[in-house]
């Protein structure tokens, strides 16, 4: 509904366009000082605020999820790294690396990985860089991952609870529960209790996923995207799962008893 002016009075007028036949039409409504005509402008008024408020929620819910996608999808690659990262946990530099580039400190597949490090025993100067590049990277690799990890179960939890506030102690939980579980395969090892937390968080996600197209309701978009949202999740957790039961398999045959992510400090020598 519009108000307009005419010429040759001061009254304004209720009008409404619409499209009739292809062709925009005009229909008179009233004067605008007519309070039912004031009453039915406020309501149309009220229902417009209504929906943009949910549009703009909405999108705010989609740029949400894309963002903690985002963050999965790193972990999920990162995790995909456990076995150069154990292996580069224990491995000592040659030298401190000069500057290097972000191609260069982004850590390696496996099979390159072997492949530098031969080549580093074998005295190459440009493998063994590479290799004390990726050592020096590989702590601040570690604290991204738990930044990231950190971050996205916060997220997680907020998202349920804002979505399903019914259900967020319960969702909590259940969280806390499958933590608590999946930790208990991994063990003491802090590498291998990361990747715990990440395929606890894929699970979670997945969770949230499979809930959310029940509460779109009749909004068809807003169903279809979190139906395609399930699917990516889901693949996500079965991948990172799979992944993990069988680094819990291969994790032990890669690392010595004395390896960590962090060093303990040194004891001070107490005064006598």
């Amino acid at each position: 509904m519009e108000i307009e002016s005419r010429r040759g009075t001061l009254n304004k007028y209720a009008t409404q366009t619409f499209r009739l036949d292809g062709k925009l039409q005009k229909r008179y409504i009233g004067k605008a000082s007519d309070p039912v005509v004031q009453l039915f402008f406020e309501s149309e008024q009220l229902d417009k605020a209504v929906e943009r408020a949910d549009r703009e929620t909405r999108r705010r819910e989609k740029d949400d999820d894309l963002a903690a996608a985002r963050s999965l999808d790193w972990l999920a690659q990162w995790s995909t790294n456990w076995k150069v990262i154990s292996e580069l946990r224990g491995k000592n530099m040659h030298k401190k690396p000069t500057p290097s580039c972000e191609a260069e400190r982004e850590l390696p597949r496996l099979h390159r990985f072997k492949e530098t490090c031969r080549r580093s025993e074998d005295g190459d100067l440009d493998a063994q860089r590479q290799l004390d590049i990726w050592i020096a990277e590989t702590p601040e690799i570690l604290s991204r991952a738990t930044d990231t990890i950190s971050i996205v179960r916060e997220y997680l939890i907020q998202f349920v609870g804002r979505a399903s506030p019914e259900c967020s102690v319960l969702w909590r939980k259940q969280l806390d529960l499958k933590t608590a579980e999946i930790m208990c395969d991994a063990g003491d090892d802090a590498l291998s209790r990361m990747y715990a937390e990440v395929a606890v968080l894929a699970w979670f996600d997945f969770m949230r996923s499979s809930l959310m197209p029940c509460l779109a309701g009749g909004d068809m978009k807003r169903s279809a995207y979190w139906g395609s949202a399930l699917t990516l999740s889901q693949k996500r957790w079965l991948s990172i799962e799979k992944a993990f039961r069988q680094h819990l398999k291969q994790a032990p045959k890669l690392r010595s008893a004395n390896q960590s992510i962090v060093p303990e400090a040194k004891k001070k020598p107490q005064p006598g």
